[in-house]
């Protein structure tokens, strides 16, 4: 049985919301290892269709804890959206990875990242950078050096630029509003560069038939990673939410996909940590 605990990180001058979950029944004698999830463009920290909860729950039933947090601006943040880019995301992952370093319950030389499509991007910036990541899983990870590969978000450039900011809605039917300061710290990212520098583990998952990330830039990822002990799994069949929902946006009667990815990480990150 895990217990989860509602918690406020400071983070600059303002809060970032989470919750830690912490396996409740067993021996933590020494730390329980943890995993910090980091969800994607437009997300939360449950994410679509409770997959981080969903994953919490299993790593705690693998006696392993958790945090998922509210990037700036999403979820329960208070903070306005238009302030969130990867640069105030990568603060508040520190944020994030700082609490989890302080904590009694926590074996802070056991910390992995889950990261899904903007996060897995993130994730691996933090991975690259911070030598204390142990292990590290991508979700349809956007990876990518600069804005290529941005498709649709890349249309909006010129106008939030002119403009200051801009406003559009996401495959998933969320409204962002995004900044310039969004876009510039895209152009400025090197997400492949920095993943050279990560040598531990690394599990890569990909939707076969994911169109909005192409299963591609998980090939580039795993092609560029600086470790050893590295696996991509493609999910046959996958979309870029893991069919989570149906075609009606609404939660999928079929979680088969989903399960099949939340299962892979968990059972991974067990024998990682």
């Amino acid at each position: 049985m895990a217990v989860e605990t509602d918690v406020k990180l400071l983070c600059d001058s303002y809060e970032i919301p989470g919750i830690l979950v912490l396996p409740e029944s067993v021996d933590s004698s020494e730390g329980f290892p943890a995993v910090l999830l980091l969800h994607g463009t437009g997300g939360h920290k449950d994410e679509i269709g409770g997959l981080y909860k969903r994953l919490a729950d299993r790593l705690s039933q693998r006696g392993i804890a958790s945090l998922r947090i509210d990037f700036i601006g999403c979820g329960d943040s208070s903070e306005p959206h238009v302030n969130n880019n990867l640069h105030s995301s990568i603060r508040n992952v520190h944020a994030a990875l700082q609490f989890l370093h302080g904590s009694e319950r926590i074996d802070n030389s056991r910390i992995g990242l889950v990261g899904y499509s903007q996060g897995g991007r993130i994730a691996q910036m933090v991975a690259g950078r911070e030598p204390n990541i142990k292990a590290l899983v991508t979700w349809a990870s956007a990876s990518g050096n600069g804005y290529e590969n941005f498709g649709m978000f890349w249309s909006y450039r010129n106008e939030a630029m002119q403009n200051g900011q801009v406003m559009i809605t996401t495959v998933f039917g969320q409204q962002l509003h995004l900044g310039k300061d969004w876009f510039e710290a895209i152009e400025q990212s090197r997400a492949l560069d920095d993943i050279a520098n990560y040598h531990g583990p690394l599990l890569a998952l990909h939707g076969s038939e994911d169109t909005l990330v192409p299963p591609d830039l998980s090939r580039e990822l795993i092609r560029h990673a600086g470790g050893n002990d590295i696996t991509l799994k493609m999910i046959t069949g996958g979309n870029h939410g893991f069919n989570v929902y149906d075609e009606r946006g609404k939660l999928a009667e079929n979680q088969s996909i989903a399960e099949e990815l939340l299962e892979l990480s968990a059972d991974w990150l067990s024998r990682q940590l």
